[in-house]
């Protein structure tokens, strides 16, 4: 993927000026790179359930404020005591940011 950007970064700036590729030349080529390497959608079909990243027996229900949903609403008390940053993204968990209830487990996460 880099390699193409690059391609297309330095046919931006080529030398001769003639030799330049548009702008909107650079745009196709980069949203083709981008559709080339896009991740699958998500799986709407989903048949299993996700688990609690502790304990592995309840649907996660709790969502940090960063917006990644891990933990189930048991092992919340723990995970804050132990004050363990985000698995996902390292950000501090703020108890004040927090979501909660059976909805998150039903709602999809990164």
């Amino acid at each position: 993927v880099a390699e193409e950007v690059l391609a297309v970064a330095l046919g931006l700036v080529a030398i001769p000026r003639r030799t330049r590729i548009t702008i909107p030349e650079a745009r196709r080529r980069l949203e083709a790179v981008a559709a080339a390497h896009a991740a699958p959608p998500p799986d709407q079909g989903r048949t299993e359930e996700r688990k609690c990243g502790v304990c592995f027996e309840e649907p996660p229900t709790v969502r940090f404020g960063c917006g990644y949903s891990f933990l189930c609403g048991d092992c919340l008390g723990a995970f804050i005591a132990g004050r363990f940053p985000c698995p996902h993204c390292g950000a501090a968990v703020v108890p004040e940011h927090i979501e909660q209830g059976a909805h998150v487990a039903q709602q999809d996460t990164f």
